[in-house]
């Protein structure tokens, strides 16, 4: 036996006392829906915007790597003879390893790769700058802890050469005594100015 009031209060699945949907509550649930809806597509919106960029500048991977120019290599690598940069250089080495590195640009050679092999051509001392690998990281590291010590020896005096300097001005302002026989003198002299 059902009363009006537990079929009036089942709810989706028929349950007694779950509350029921009101006229009002359905029309409340259609733009609810819609508000859903509409967060989800900006969401999707806002990520393809996101997404854009880094796919636009995603190379393929058949795609070539980036080539250098002659120019930008000759910056970065030193006369092996000469012990200049090779830009500067004009020996006949230099011109074999321009002439070299003109090749492998060429060839199509990235500066990365051109400069592994020139590392394996010429050795380490061909880069103007030491790789950062090893013992070579303190080429890097020992001007940064000169700078820091700098800083904390300035830090470290800066207060005492202010301390040293109070103690030199407050001993300016108190004048030492001086002995009657200065004084006597003293008086004498300025006695002979006078008149």
């Amino acid at each position: 036996m059902s009363r009006r009031g537990d079929t009036a209060n089942a709810g989706r699945n028929g349950e007694p006392g779950a509350p029921a949907r009101s006229s009002h509550a359905r029309a409340d649930a259609a733009p609810r829906a819609r508000n859903t809806a509409a967060r989800r597509a900006a969401l999707i919106a806002a990520a393809a915007v996101l997404a854009a960029p880094a796919a636009l500048s995603a190379t393929p991977a058949g795609a070539a790597a980036p080539r250098t120019s002659f120019v930008a290599v000759e910056q970065q690598v030193m006369c092996v003879t000469c012990g200049i940069p090779l830009q500067e250089a004009d020996s006949p080495a230099a011109q074999q390893e321009k002439a070299y590195i003109q090749r492998l640009v060429a060839a199509g050679d990235t500066a990365a790769q051109i400069k592994s092999r020139l590392v394996a051509e010429y050795g380490v001392a061909v880069l103007s700058l030491p790789p950062d690998r090893g013992f070579n990281v303190a080429f890097y590291l020992v001007p940064v802890a000169v700078v820091l010590a700098a800083l904390a020896l300035v830090a470290l005096l800066v207060p005492r050469w202010r301390r040293n300097r109070r103690a030199l001005n407050a001993g300016d302002t108190a004048a030492a005594p001086i002995s009657a026989a200065d004084s006597a003198r003293l008086d004498a002299e300025l006695a002979g100015f006078d008149g």
